[in-house]
């Protein structure tokens, strides 16, 4: 099994499909790929779910996003920020 993991930026879609131009070569079953995006809530650019989900069209893969149920990246963020400063206080 082959999964891409797109970002929906110009960096993962072209390696996504240099990878999968490579498998095409190889004789790699299509069937056996697939992509895999980590959304990243409110930090995330608009347009990101549209290209994502075309760039996965594109490569003829089943799409997964993958989101965190409470906040994105920021509230991640925020949240080991204060994780990080209780256990400086406590000096653990």
């Amino acid at each position: 099994r082959v999964v891409f993991s797109l970002s929906g930026g110009k960096d993962s879609t072209a390696a996504a499909f240099a990878a999968s131009r490579w498998l095409d070569m190889m004789g790699h079953p299509r069937e056996l790929r697939s992509a895999i995006h980590a959304d990243l809530g409110m930090i995330e650019w608009r347009s990101t779910p549209q290209v994502v989900e075309h760039t996965a069209e594109r490569l003829r893969t089943s799409l997964t996003i993958v989101r965190r149920k409470a906040g994105g990246l920021i509230t991640r963020w925020e949240q080991r920020w204060a994780s990080s400063l209780e256990r400086y206080q406590d000096l653990t």
